[in-house]
């Protein structure tokens, strides 16, 4: 297959509306496996400043529906992007974007290899957004979703 656009997923279809009105999309949701909704607890393996982000979008991505416990390796992903993506904004907002450095001329200035880091990570970030549709683009397609029952399993949590 040939690189391109990626799918998105069924879960993002069926909260904007849209898996109702295309036959292959509603094929899928026949098809597609089932995972559970719960709420995830975050893993201890996450950094302080990513448990952080875990713990404000876990409940957010639970109430658009589009968490489930198959996501949690790709939540760790995001919340550790975005992690270091705060981790090098800092390092960039201390140290500037360019740094002055002697060569044999006298002094040049090049581009901050924190500046470099944090442009890759946040490209990373947007992708992994974009991937769970929190971007604006993605989020302006997306209709609100039904309140929780407060018997669900997010409940606890005060979803």
């Amino acid at each position: 297959m040939g690189a391109g656009r990626p799918r998105k997923p069924t879960s993002l279809h069926v909260v904007e509306g849209s898996a109702s009105k295309r036959k292959h999309i509603r094929a899928r949701l026949d098809t597609e496996p089932k995972f559970d909704t719960s709420i995830l607890e975050p893993p201890e393996m996450l950094s302080e400043r990513a448990l952080e982000r875990w713990e404000q979008i876990a409940p957010m991505l639970y109430r658009m529906g589009v968490l489930t416990v198959a996501d949690e390796m790709s939540l760790v992903q995001l919340c550790e992007i975005w992690a270091e993506w705060k981790d090098t904004l800092d390092l960039v907002s201390e140290h500037g974007h360019v740094l002055a450095t002697q060569t044999r001329d006298g002094e040049s200035m090049r581009v901050s290899p924190h500046s470099k880091v944090h442009a890759d990570a946040d490209r990373r970030l947007k992708a992994m957004l974009g991937e769970f549709g929190l971007t604006p683009a993605s989020r302006s397609k997306i209709v609100a979703a039904d309140v929780a029952d407060p018997k669900s399993p997010g409940a606890k949590y005060g979803l």
